[in-house]
């Protein structure tokens, strides 16, 4: 019996070291398995979102073939920005695509290509509807938007083809993955491996006849809690099909309001992809949560789990069509809040809630998680703005005096068109770092509140400091003729300033000039040529509050193509109309924000980054650029209204 006993001991560890090794064995499979079908399915929710990108481009692109049909310029640069929007997020959404099971090297190269495809093609169609929109243009000009547009909605068609195949491919790869799961299975257990007994990789259960199962995702989607299915106020538009790919579809409606948290599930719905909700949202969202409430509601989407009561089937359905999709909107939204306002995550809170959202997203989405690292990187070092726009053409030589070291330096030696130049350069920077967060700020009238403004301030500081270093220089000098010779001087450098397009300079100038001090040297005016006065007249005519600054807007409106800096304080004008004209929220309930209003927020904010992102082709001049370092010195005096 003892023999019987132990024998049977043994035959019973033997067998439970076999089901040891095949459970150790398939547990291994599995996890390369699983990781496979993880990348997968996001590279699946990927491609879809960008083909729905590509059909609002599409979409958009009939929209500006019919306004350019009709001759209605006014309407040109509002559909390039969807249309160069939609582009760019198809090209964000793609970078981000798992693509190590391809067997291609040249894939990292392809997608590199893509992306500078799709980054030129956007900077022709600007271009050109900067040309078209004016009321000078041709036809001719019109054709060559139309041409331009074409020419995106191509590199863009190929750049989702390529996110197919990628999608594809994967597949393929991991369909043999799971074809040589089963074989190596089979080989350790001994037994066959049912095709029955599996789920199949789309999603879709498989009977005993090996068939596939079709349910409809509706009855499942019922049981979803994740989103809210009505956005309190909406307006919608209808559109015919898109030409050329027989989709007819309605546009995207434009959401007027909603509560806080419907707003966030807009911003991440795998329902919709709302470039333009987005941007407007990563834009203002100051103006009605803290950045701390964003960040939770943030991580809690990306948190969200299967609720129960699921079949195993519909939990897959659920990972595929609504997690994960989710989790790529919390992503995209995470990524422009870096890339606008990364110093909202400078304190010491909000940096550790970032950190413990990198490391959830590295467990699932790796690639996103190094999207979104190096997108944090380069805000950190300031380095997002400073690598935009700049011509390719070599700088003009700097028109400077020579100095020997033992001379003194008098800026007034400075050639005015030269001292323009710096000027523009150090406006530019000032103002390339001013923050969507200070332009939706209410509090610019609040003195104590300049921390939160830093950037805006500074700028203010610049031209305040400027307006007095010109009547200072022109108080210095007692004879007529030298005080006509230095209000001429920078008569001249205010013109130089208006032909570079840096308002703010040109305003700070021209305070000056107009001051009581300056204007009550009769004498000195008279020795001023009439060619000079002309051109202060000019002057004064573009920074006259006539007509509620008509000259100054009209040409700041049509500033696109070339950079310039704005007269700062007439933006912040613009912002505080907004404010003061707009409801924050709608029918008097204070739960419902009025995303209207972040519209017209959102639309002052871009023209101002469409500006930032151009750069001036000077070179910078070591010796004025540090006489303009000490106009920068703050001064406890300074208020937002100087």
């Amino acid at each position: 019996e003892g023999e019987g006993e132990g024998g049977g001991d043994s035959s019973s560890v033997g067998s439970g070291a076999e089901n040891d090794t095949a459970t150790a064995a398939q547990s291994d499979s599995r996890t390369g398995t699983d990781k496979m079908l993880q990348d997968y399915n996001i590279n699946r929710a990927i491609a879809r979102v960008a083909e729905g990108l590509l059909l609002t481009l599409t979409q958009k692109l009939n929209s500006l073939g019919a306004v350019c049909h009709e001759n209605a310029k006014e309407k040109y640069l509002s559909y390039v920005e969807i249309i160069v929007g939609a582009a760019k997020q198809i090209a964000q959404e793609i970078s981000v695509m798992a693509t190590a099971l391809i067997a291609r090297r040249s894939i990292d190269d392809l997608m590199e290509e893509i992306d500078s495809q799709i980054d030129t093609a956007v900077r022709n169609i600007e271009m050109a509807a900067v040309m078209a929109s004016s009321p000078q243009a041709s036809d001719s000009a019109n054709m060559k938007l139309m041409s331009a547009a074409t020419q995106l909605k191509d590199v863009c068609s190929k750049a989702v083809g390529n996110a197919l195949e990628i999608t594809a491919e994967h597949k393929k790869a991991l369909e043999q993955e799971e074809k040589v799961e089963q074989e190596f299975m089979s080989l350790v257990t001994g037994h066959k491996a049912s095709a029955g007994n599996k789920v199949a990789l789309l999603g879709e259960p498989v009977n005993k006849r090996g068939d596939r199962k079709f349910s409809s995702p509706a009855k499942m989607m019922t049981r979803d809690n994740l989103e809210s299915h009505e956005l309190v106020f909406e307006e919608t538009s209808s559109v015919g099909g898109a030409g050329g790919y027989g989709w007819t579809s309605k546009e995207t409606p434009k959401v007027i309001g909603g509560t806080v948290e419907q707003l966030v599930q807009r911003l991440s719905s795998y329902r919709v992809t709302d470039t333009e909700f987005v941007a407007t949202f990563i834009l203002t969202f100051h103006t009605f949560m803290p950045p701390e409430v964003l960040m939770d509601s943030l991580v809690a989407r990306y948190s969200t789990l299967v609720p129960e009561g699921l079949s195993a089937w519909e939990e897959e359905r659920y990972e595929m069509d609504v997690l994960i999709p989710v989790k790529l909107r919390v992503v995209h939204a995470m990524r422009m809040w870096l890339y606008t306002s990364v110093n909202d995550f400078n304190n010491e809170g909000m940096s550790k809630k970032l950190k413990l959202f990198l490391k959830a997203v590295v467990k699932n989405m790796p690639s996103c998680a190094r999207n979104l690292q190096s997108v944090l990187e380069r805000g950190q070092h300031g380095r997002h703005r400073k690598k935009k726009a700049k011509s390719k053409a070599p700088p003009p030589p700097p028109q400077l005096i020579s100095l020997s070291p033992q001379e003194s330096f008098d800026l007034l030696d400075v050639n005015t068109l030269e001292l323009a130049r710096q000027l523009s350069i150090t406006y530019h920077e000032l103002f390339q770092e001013i923050q969507p967060k200070e332009l939706t700020s209410i509090l610019w009238r609040d003195n104590s509140k300049h921390s939160q403004l830093p950037n805006i301030v500074q700028m203010l500081q610049m031209s305040k400091n400027l307006s007095e270093l010109v009547r200072r220089e022109i108080g210095k000098e007692t004879s007529e003729e030298g005080q006509s010779s230095i209000i001429s001087y920078f008569i001249q450098t205010a013109k130089s300033c208006h032909e570079l397009k840096n308002y703010e300079a040109v305003f700070a100038i021209m305070r000056a000039l107009d001051s009581p001090v300056v204007k009550e040297l009769t004498g000195a005016w008279q020795y001023i040529t009439r060619n000079l006065l002309l051109t202060h007249r000019e002057l004064q005519d573009l920074v006259s509050s006539d007509i509620n600054y008509h000259r100054y807007k009209q040409e700041v409106r049509l500033l696109h193509h070339s950079p310039g800096v704005p007269h700062i304080a007439l933006v912040l004008s613009e912002m505080e109309g907004i404010q003061r004209d707009n409801l924050d929220y709608l029918n008097g309930n204070k739960q419902v924000v009025n995303f209207q209003k972040c519209r017209l927020y959102a639309k002052v904010i871009q023209q101002v980054q469409k500006l930032q992102d151009k750069q001036y082709n000077f070179k910078p001049i070591d010796l004025i650029q540090r006489t303009f370092q000490r106009l920068k010195l703050p001064d406890e005096e300074t208020t937002i209204q100087s």
